[in-house]
């Protein structure tokens, strides 16, 4: 049974911890690493830009040995398992898209700007039905 390969020994490793601490520098309240072995496994939390958001996202990320040469694996997750089917789909193949086009290149920010702007969208859509409950 074979071991899988130390993060630490990819040829990618310096350039994971150096997407990591920018990560850190640029949304240090948001991004907390979960594990460095055997892969980076990061975890961004990401709410609407609005007073009072009503969902909130988690973005779970593994930046696997072979990253950025290969996608990094994901999940997204709404926390209150109020986000509809058709839309988590939306959002997944808009980070798989854009997760293929950009094979070789860091992309995790850009993957996080993704959901902050479908967070955004979706508080949007919030208001609007709230708005709505309040004129029937």
């Amino acid at each position: 049974m074979s071991q899988k390969a130390s993060i630490k020994s990819s040829p990618n490793y310096e350039q994971q911890a150096d997407e990591i601490e920018l990560l850190k520098n640029i949304i240090p309240e948001k991004i907390e690493i979960i594990s460095e072995e055997p892969d980076f496994n990061i975890r961004i939390e990401i709410k609407g830009n609005t007073e009072k958001p009503k969902k909130t996202f988690i973005l779970n990320i593994c930046l696997n040995y072979d990253y950025p040469e290969k996608s990094p694996t994901f999940k997204i997750e709404e926390i209150n398992n109020h986000l509809d089917v058709n839309r988590q789909k939306i959002i997944e193949d808009k980070l798989n898209k854009y997760c293929e086009e950009n094979i070789g290149f860091p992309v995790i920010y850009q993957l996080y700007e993704i959901v902050q702007e479908f967070s955004d969208e979706e508080e949007k859509l919030e208001l609007m039905k709230e708005g709505e409950k309040i004129q029937l």
